[in-house]
């Protein structure tokens, strides 16, 4: 777990990001359900992969976006590229 974690916040391209942000998922609710708090483990297990796999959604939609637009998802390009007020927004 501590390795995609480094590996998240390590990774210039943004699709990496991604994925090794979601492949966090897995660890954490087995975390949550082999060790939670009584009966409620694995109802807790499901809503945290439920709500942060829902949440995250969002984040590849306006990644998509930002491919369609640029091209590219390096994080190195998308400083130097000066979105509009409107799409800031949207993203």
């Amino acid at each position: 777990m501590q390795l995609l974690l480094v590996l998240t916040f390590i990774s210039i391209d943004l699709f990496y990001f991604y994925v090794f942000f979601e492949s966090m998922l897995i660890p954490m609710f087995i975390l949550i359900g082999v060790w939670g708090a009584r009966a409620r483990r694995i109802k807790a297990a499901n809503y945290f992969f439920l709500y942060t796999l829902v949440g995250s959604l969002f984040m590849l939609f306006a990644m998509l976006y930002v491919y369609n637009v640029l091209g590219t998802l390096n994080y190195v390009v998308l400083l130097n590229h000066t979105f509009a007020f409107s799409e800031q927004l949207l993203l």
